[in-house]
């Protein structure tokens, strides 16, 4: 028994949130209070009540004495009218008399209201059985010529049981009002309290896992300072640790540059002086290794950028959306036409909140994705648009698809699918890093990314595809909504 109160103390109350706890340490305390109050009010206003009671049974008893009569050597007690009437003026209760002489024998009345065991005084009031029921009996004594005459009258319990529970309903009901409001009010000062702390929660829930910047200690109230003291300590070792390692990254990706320039410099003197006649394939791999070799040393230093700048808090601004995108894919036009890829694009003005050069990298990344996946006369689409949800924009393309169990892992860095490992795929040069810059920079914009299978079909291209949808938070002033372009 004790090892189970303990488990539910632990489970309850000790492991409970602040505000569980403290409403049990004041409902604890408010419930002794209320059964404490209400059987003190109980008992103080039920005493004069009963007395009252006590008393008016004890007047009919002494109005019954006073018809006491002596007829020869017998007692008699002959009642008038106005003493019948009293007695049978109790509806609520039956309300039986009777007369003992002095040596305790009948004289008249009921014979089943008996005298008390011990006479005290000349009035007495007890409790007593009758068939069964309990009355509340009255004894008056009157000295007559005979000696002593006890006269009694007894009444049932239902006056007085009516009495209790009316007394009792009065006395629960302003007391557990009394507490219910004090509960209330203990509520709303608990979470008066508390809204600091819950301001805080929200602070920490709504950061980033690159975002490291010291919460405002003024903000929350003094006995919560140590922790967020410690926190921002925690916080700072984080923060300085991140910055070793991707001051570490970026030095090393910046210092591997010049060499891998050099060597596609003596690559390229090399086949100009005819070294690799012979074997022009060799001199072809050896060109593709350094291209892969440097699109990793890239991404490597825009990744360590976009962390560098999420671990901040960045200052955001309006960026055109479509105008980004024409730039961007742009860029990728040459290259999609040496593959035979339709870059295509199917854009609507809209206009977000965020870092324009890392807006400009997460949509890189995307059609250098699209690009390297398509085979050789598919299509790459890149579209934009606003609805209900906020800005979006999405590239689409007509690739091998991404199967549902591998769209969280594209998300890891250097993870990459079947696709990618195929033969005479150009994929087989990515570093698997895209995807994992795409989602960096987008929990810096709190924006969602979204996988699906691509709409579009071409001829009789039955391969999947690939849809990425990205999901930007509303500018400042949201562009106008356009029904024609639906990201679902």
């Amino acid at each position: 028994m004790a090892a189970a109160f303990r488990n539910f103390l632990d489970r309850n109350f000790f492991r409970a949130g602040i505000r569980r706890r403290l409403m049990l340490l004041m409902l604890v305390p408010l419930a002794v209070v209320l059964v404490v109050s209400v059987r003190l009010d109980f008992r103080s206003s039920l005493a004069p009540t009963m007395a009252a009671f006590d008393a008016a049974l004890i007047n009919s008893a002494l109005g019954l004495a006073g018809q006491i009569r002596l007829d020869g050597n017998a007692l008699v007690l002959r009642l008038d009218s106005q003493a019948e009437q009293l007695l049978r003026s109790d509806t609520a209760d039956v309300v039986i008399w009777a007369l003992y002489d002095n040596v305790g024998l009948l004289a008249g009345g009921d014979r089943r209201l008996p005298l008390p065991i011990t006479l005290e005084g000349e009035r007495q009031v007890y409790n007593a059985t009758v068939d069964g029921r309990q009355v509340r009996v009255a004894r008056v004594t009157r000295i007559t010529e005979l000696g002593p005459a006890h006269v009694l009258v007894g009444e049932t319990y239902n006056k007085r049981d009516d009495s209790e529970r009316r007394i009792l309903n009065d006395q629960v009901l302003p007391n557990v009002l009394l507490i219910a409001v004090t509960l209330g009010i203990v509520v709303l000062a608990i979470g008066a309290a508390l809204k600091p702390l819950e301001q805080l929660r929200a602070d920490i829930a709504g950061r980033t896992a690159r975002d490291l910047h010291p919460i405002d200690v003024d903000a929350v109230p003094v006995d919560s300072r140590p922790v967020v003291e410690s926190l921002n300590r925690l916080f700072e070792s984080l923060r300085r640790a991140e910055q070793t390692q991707r001051a570490f990254l970026a030095n090393a990706a910046h210092q591997l540059r010049t060499p891998v320039t050099g060597l596609t410099t003596q690559i390229e003197l090399a086949q100009i002086e005819g070294a690799f006649d012979a074997t022009p394939e060799r001199a072809e791999r050896l060109q593709q290794g350094l291209d892969q070799l440097r699109q990793l040393l890239d991404q490597l230093l825009t990744l360590s950028r976009a962390e560098a700048f999420g671990s901040s808090a960045p200052r955001f601004s309006t960026v055109d959306i479509k105008a980004l995108l024409e730039q961007q894919a742009g860029l990728f036009i040459d290259r999609a036409v040496a593959r035979g890829i339709d870059l295509g694009y199917a854009l609507v003005p809209c206009r977000t909140r965020g870092v324009d050069w890392l807006l400009r990298e997460l949509a890189g990344n995307l059609i250098d994705n699209a690009l390297r996946y398509t085979p050789a006369g598919g299509e790459v689409t890149v579209s934009c648009g606003e609805d209900q949800d906020g800005p979006w924009l999405a590239v689409e393309d007509t690739g091998p698809g991404i199967s549902t169990e591998d769209r969280e892992r594209v998300f890891e860095r250097f993870w990459r699918g079947e696709s990618s490992r195929q033969p005479g795929s150009e994929a087989v040069q990515g570093s698997g890093l895209g995807m994992a810059i795409v989602r960096e920079i987008a929990e810096q914009h709190r924006a969602r990314v979204e996988i699906s299978e691509a709409r579009q079909r071409t001829g009789g291209n039955l391969s999947p595809g690939t849809r990425v949808l990205v999901r930007l938070p509303h500018a400042a002033s949201p562009a106008q909504y356009q029904p024609a372009l639906q990201p679902d």
